[in-house]
């Protein structure tokens, strides 16, 4: 409606309308919005009126309202004289930045920096800063230079010093998230020296909070932070490290129980009617962007891949969600869609276009290992490979850590194009690296490290190795894909029973997790198996998500051969020709079991009481579907008879069987048959 009626109003019209709205607040007693309409009724500007303008202005930037502290700000700025334009200048630049305009935050504060006497300017050195920092990709520490020279703050009062404090974290975190560890470590010292000159409380609780944030990357030992009334933005920075350091500890349920509680209490709620309606005080948008990718990403490593996609997709429309943590939200979108889709969307690929920081490490090394991950799902192992090492080398010996995104193992990647040398270098790279890893994903890089340069006949150990870090490892995404490289690697043993349940294991929490692209892969891979091994093969299994083909590869044990025995590079297929021969050599070694055997397994004769109690031997292990498939099984029913009797999909009754097989400690049908008939003596 205001649109409508200043389209087609005068001057004049909407001169004398902002008169009657500022003589009407007056009387209301709302002397603030008076002012405000008394600004928009001047002509050429009343500089009488910038004082109360200011003072709105900072009361929507502390209640977190930045569009509307900005607004004010600048109308303040047109109308201002010298003595209050450099203050203008600077909350209209900090309105800016914690909405997520930088370009636009980077002017404003460049224009106080310069206008602005020294105590002003050393007090916007912090968000100039972070301005300049997310506007052009590198932390301007020549704009720290000249507060540092002297190593004493001569000249400047207490609270100016302060702000210089605040400048010099500012950079010390941002360093920190760039991979600076050197710089960042620096900027911390020269902080704490330069705040013994403060005598306030709020600047021992921002160093504080500075250093536990370096600590997220590597840099130092997180501390305690007093507790200081700073703000929302403060307040949920500090949770924000928090979070991520509890889930450095692999306490992954508390880091997002902290989070929620960040969102539940300071999450902004606003009608977008009146001045000052919502909450007293409330996140701003930048500081809620680092809330919620910081969400995001721990979904990500939970393994609750849906969710952590939903969340920050839903965040990426509403907030400036490439900003924070040096573009690892550009990263994070990128990796859960090649996770998810084996493709970039369109919301990842919005967030490229217009990250102010594309060659920022966490972007540009999260595009080799997302480019590593394209190639591998179209076989070209080899390139993956590759890629993978590129991104490992480009890595400084002296840099700070990035937070962790699953990715593609390099390990597995050299063993499958056949480059055992590569792999042996790639795992002691690993080895190095993981340390930096929450133990439990540091864990199971390394156990499916193993499993993948096992020889066929030293698989024992780390297929057991393996299992025990299953038990602990609290991701479905994590434990798929464990599970998934020990299906490899016994397929390349030519153990393709063994192999078949691990399909179905990986299959199924792939789906839990929502990593569709993976499940793909898996579901390809098995159904070569399920034919290699005689039977039909599900059409369920070949049809559920189409697209991308997998990558099995590698080589496979041949009765008299060596190992590995590798085919061309990267195939699948030729894997699996290699794994038949050798299933079949060793086959026509051993003696053909009596048919008494065979009719044994196929034509189960399980009496109705063996049956009772099986149910309740076997009741305290498995679930009621469950049990209703494996007695089925035992009875001698194939997949598709046990689906149609119990109204399920073939698919579905695949991943029962693979959950009673793991659970009851069998590899096969067969195995489940002679279990239940020695149970049932």
């Amino acid at each position: 409606m205001r649109s409508l009626v200043h389209a087609d109003a005068r001057l004049a019209e909407r001169t004398a309308a902002h008169v009657a709205l500022a003589e009407a607040h007056r009387r209301a007693g709302e002397e603030d919005v008076a002012v405000w309409h008394s600004a928009l009724a001047t002509l050429v500007g009343d500089p009488a009126l910038v004082p109360g303008l200011l003072r709105i202005a900072r009361r929507h930037l502390d209640r977190g309202d930045v569009v509307w502290a900005h607004e004010v700000a600048r109308e303040a700025a047109s109308q201002a004289g010298a003595e209050h334009r450099a203050e203008a200048f600077a909350i209209a630049g900090v309105a800016a930045l914690r909405s997520g305009h930088v370009q636009d935050a980077a002017d404003w504060l460049r224009k106080a920096s310069r206008s602005g006497d020294d105590a002003l300017r050393a007090c916007t050195l912090g968000p100039l800063v972070a301005a300049l920092t997310l506007a052009e990709g590198q932390v301007p520490d020549d704009v720290l230079s000249p507060y540092l020279r002297g190593g004493r703050p001569d000249g400047l009062p207490p609270d100016a010093v302060a702000g210089v404090v605040t400048g010099v974290l500012t950079a010390a975190r941002l360093h920190a998230e760039r991979g600076d560890g050197v710089s960042t470590s620096q900027l911390l010292d020269t902080a704490t020296f330069l705040a013994s000159w403060c005598e306030d409380d709020a600047t021992p609780a921002r160093l504080a909070l500075a250093r536990s944030w370096a600590a997220v990357f590597g840099v130092g030992e997180r501390g305690v932070v007093p507790d200081v009334d700073l703000g929302p933005d403060h307040e949920a920075a500090l949770q924000v490290s928090r979070a991520l350091g509890l889930a450095a500890d692999d306490r992954l349920d508390d880091a997002a129980q902290t989070l929620a509680s960040v969102v539940a209490s300071l999450a902004p709620v606003r009608d977008g009617g009146r001045w000052f309606d919502g909450p007293d005080a409330a996140l701003t948008p930048l500081a809620e962007a680092h809330v919620r990718l910081a969400q995001a990403l721990v979904h990500l490593w939970r393994g609750t891949l849906t969710r952590a996609a939903d969340e920050l997709a839903e965040a990426a429309f509403r907030l400036p969600l490439g900003l924070p943590f040096a573009g690892m939200g550009v990263a994070a979108a990128r990796r859960l869609d090649m996770m998810t889709r084996g493709v970039v969307g369109p919301v990842a690929t919005a967030l490229e276009e217009t990250c102010a920081s594309p060659t920022s490490r966490p972007v540009r090394l999260g595009l080799l290992v997302d480019r590593a991950m394209g190639a591998a799902f179209a076989h070209h192992v080899t390139q993956a490979a590759t890629l993978l090492e590129l991104a490992a080398e480009r890595e400084r010996p002296d840099s700070a850590r990035m937070l962790p995104l699953p990715g593609l193992d390099d390990v597995e990647a050299w063993v499958v194009a056949g480059r055992h040398d590569a792999a042996q270098r790639a795992l002691a790279r690993r080895r190095v690296d993981a340390k930096e890893l929450p133990p439990s994903l540091r864990s199971a890089t390394l156990v499916r490290a193993d499993v993948s340069l096992a020889a066929p006949e030293d698989l024992t150990a780390p297929l057991e190795r393996a299992t025990r870090v299953n038990r602990t490892t609290a991701s479905p995404y994590e434990h798929a894909r464990t599970d998934l490289c020990a299906a490899r690697a016994l397929v390349r043993a030519g153990e393709l029973q063994r192999a078949h349940g691990l399909f179905l294991s990986a299959i199924e929490l792939f789906d839990d997790a929502g990593a569709d692209a993976w499940t793909t892969i898996a579901l390809d891979e098995h159904a070569e198996v399920v034919r290699l091994l005689g039977g039909p093969v599900p059409e369920d299994l070949t049809a559920v998500v189409p697209g991308v083909p997998g990558v099995l590869g590698g080589g496979a044990v041949v009765p008299g051969g060596t190992w590995p025995a590798a085919p061309r590079a990267g195939s699948m297929h030729a894997a699996l020709g290699v794994a038949r021969a050798g299933v079949e050599a060793q086959a026509a070694l051993r003696p053909a079991p009596p048919d008494a055997c065979r009719l044994a397994v196929r034509e189960s004769d399980v009496t109705d009481e063996a049956l009772a109690e099986l149910r309740g031997r076997w009741a305290d292990e498995l679930t009621e579907r469950e049990l209703d498939v494996a007695l089925l099984v035992v009875q001698g029913a194939s997949n598709r008879e046990a689906a149609d009797q119990l109204y399920l999909s073939v698919r579905t009754v695949e991943v029962h069987l693979g959950r009673v097989f793991r659970k009851l400690g069998v590899r096969s049908r067969v195995e489940l048959t002679v279990l239940a008939h020695r149970v049932g003596r």
